[in-house]
Order: structure tokens, then C-alpha cells, then sequence
């Protein structure tokens, strides 16, 4: 991803799995939390709260609201991705 200037967690959502030293953050265990009352809510419940939420704020926070990179972005860096990957096969 750095050699097209690409961000994790910026540009690129967090669900993409880094490697290297930024591996690690994904591999914390929650046994603690949990023991000490931590619930863990269905991901429907949480997506719904969330959207509800973000409805209600003022149209001006919902209409800056930015998530990943724009779609031109995106496939720019896909076709530039694509072709490392077709060079690296040959």
C-alpha cells in the first residue's frame, strides 16, 4: 500500500489486514475486558444504533462525513495494483 500512497484506516478501511509491526494491533485479547463485564453486541444492533445516530446529527456534520478514498482514487490504484501483481506473475 505504500508504494501506491495509500493510508490504513485513512484511505483504505481498517478490515484490510496489515502486516508487519501494524499487525499486532488486531491480535489483543479482550479476556480482561470481558471478565470485568464487557458485552459484546450483535454487529446488526451496533450498524443500525450508528446509522440512527449519524441521521440524526446536523446536515452539515453528515454531509462532511468522509470514509476511504474517492472511486477515481480507487481505481487507480486497483489497475496500478493489478498490474504489479500480472508482472510479479510473469
Amino acid at each position: 500500500m505504500q508504494q501506491h500512497n495509500v493510508v490504513l484506516a485513512t484511505d483504505m478501511p481498517i478490515w484490510n489486514a496489515p502486516t508487519g509491526a501494524d499487525a499486532a494491533f488486531a491480535r489483543v485479547s479482550a479476556a480482561r475486558a470481558s471478565q470485568a463485564g464487557l458485552t459484546i453486541r450483535a454487529m446488526e444492533d451496533t450498524v443500525c444504533d450508528t446509522l440512527a445516530w449519524h441521521l440524526q446529527r446536523p446536515a452539515p456534520e453528515r454531509l462532511a462525513l468522509k470514509a476511504g478514498i474517492d472511486s477515481a482514487r480507487e481505481r487507480e490504484v486497483l489497475v496500478a495494483w493489478h498490474a504489479a501483481a500480472a508482472s510479479r506473475s510473469q
